[in-house]
C-alpha cells in the first residue's frame, strides 16, 4: 500500500545525543492538514538470555521515568554498527554474561504512533559468566535467573511491566515452543 500521509516540512524541536523531537507539518489521509510530533531515536537491542537450566535472565534496575524498580530483559540503545554486536555488548555490560549461540528473532516497532525506534531481538544461549559487575550508571541492582512459568507469573501480576521486555520474552517463547494454546 502506498503511504497515504504526505509530509510538507519538518523541523527539530529538541535534540540531545540520544533522541530528538521532530515536528512534521502533514497532510492526513483524508486531505486535512495537521502536525505530527515524532521521537526520533536510535534503535535498541534485547538479548533474551536462557541458561542451561532453561532459566530466563532478567535485570532489575531503577527507572528514573517510572520512579520504580523494573525487571527487564538485558538490552538497550544501539551504538553504531551491527545489532548482534550491540546485543552482545549490552548483555556483557548489564549481566557479566557472554553467549556463544545467538538466534536473531527479528525486529519489533514498540511505539509506532510516536517513535521511530526499532528493537532488534535475539535469544542468547550457551552462556559463560565472566563475573563483571553490572553497569552502575544504569542503576542495575540484581541479575535474576528465573524459570519461564515464574516469568509468566511476573507478567500476569504486573511485576514485570516493561513492554519491550514483554515483547522480547514472548517472541523468544514462541521461537522456543514454550507457549501452548489454551
Amino acid at each position: 500500500m502506498q503511504n497515504p500521509w504526505q509530509t510538507l516540512n519538518s523541523k527539530t524541536l529538541l535534540e540531545n545525543p540520544w533522541w530528538k523531537v521532530q515536528q512534521d507539518q502533514i497532510v492526513r489521509p483524508d486531505g486535512s492538514r495537521g502536525e505530527y510530533n515524532i521521537v526520533v531515536t536510535t534503535d535498541s537491542v534485547f538479548a533474551v538470555t536462557i541458561t542451561d537450566k532453561n532459566e530466563f535472565v532478567l535485570v532489575e534496575q531503577f527507572r528514573y521515568i517510572s520512579g520504580k524498580l523494573s525487571l527487564e530483559v538485558p538490552g538497550g540503545a544501539m551504538d553504531e554498527g551491527d545489532p548482534l554486536d550491540n546485543a552482545k555488548r549490552e548483555l556483557r555490560e548489564e549481566t557479566g554474561i557472554t553467549a556463544t549461540t545467538w538466534t536473531d528473532l527479528g525486529e519489533v516497532i514498540p511505539a509506532n504512533g510516536f517513535s521511530s525506534e526499532k528493537m532488534h531481538v535475539f535469544i542468547a544461549q550457551d552462556l559463560s559468566f565472566v563475573h563483571e559487575a553490572p553497569e552502575q550508571d544504569e542503576g542495575i541492582g540484581k541479575v535474576l535467573h528465573l524459570p519461564f512459568p515464574e516469568v509468566l507469573e511476573l507478567i500476569k501480576t504486573n511485576k514485570l511491566d516493561d513492554g519491550q521486555s514483554i515483547s522480547a520474552i514472548f517472541m523468544a517463547a514462541l521461537q522456543l515452543g514454550l507457549l501452548h494454546a489454551a
